[in-house]
Parts: structure tokens; C-alpha cells; sequence
């Protein structure tokens, strides 16, 4: 279904996260950018991107290997969630 292909934004965009941090990306808002444009152009409306201490969950400055990121995506009227290490 649409809404099924439209889901897959989400692990993408994690996925997106990760491959940018390994090539050596630590802004946080750069990637919060990139994440946007692919979950936007997949149609879904962002609730939130966070990037978090794995342990205190307080927001981080600048990506780490602790980081994980949390993602929280509407699609339609279904609100999906995922979170991943970088």
C-alpha cells in the first residue's frame, strides 16, 4: 500500500542519520535537515527529530558515537515511531 511505502521514510531517514555521521557528520541540524527533505518528499509530517544521550536522553550538541536518535512521523493520520543508533 501507499501508506506501507510511505512508512519506509522512517527507517530510511534513521538509516540517512547514520550513513551522514559516518562520513563524518556531527551537526545535528545539519542532519535534522536532510532527515526533513526525505521524510517530507515521502509525504510524511514530521512530529519531532531528536538527537539524544543514549543513557540520559538529554539532547546532544554535536552527534557521538551515544547518540541515538528518536523520530516521530505522521503518516495520514498514523503517528509512527523508531529511534537507532548512529
Amino acid at each position: 500500500s501507499m501508506e506501507r511505502k510511505q512508512a519506509l521514510c522512517l527507517s530510511q531517514a534513521l538509516q540517512l542519520a547514520s550513513d551522514l555521521y559516518a562520513k563524518g557528520e556531527t551537526s545535528p541540524q545539519k542532519v535534522n535537515a536532510q532527515m526533513t527533505s526525505l521524510i517530507e518528499r515521502a509525504e510524511g509530517r514530521i512530529d519531532y527529530i531528536a538527537f539524544v544521550d543514549k543513557d540520559t536522553l538529554a539532547p546532544m550538541e554535536k552527534l557521538s558515537q551515544v547518540t541515538r536518535v528518536l523520530l516521530a512521523v505522521y503518516i495520514g493520520k498514523t503517528r509512527l515511531i523508531d529511534n537507532s543508533a548512529l
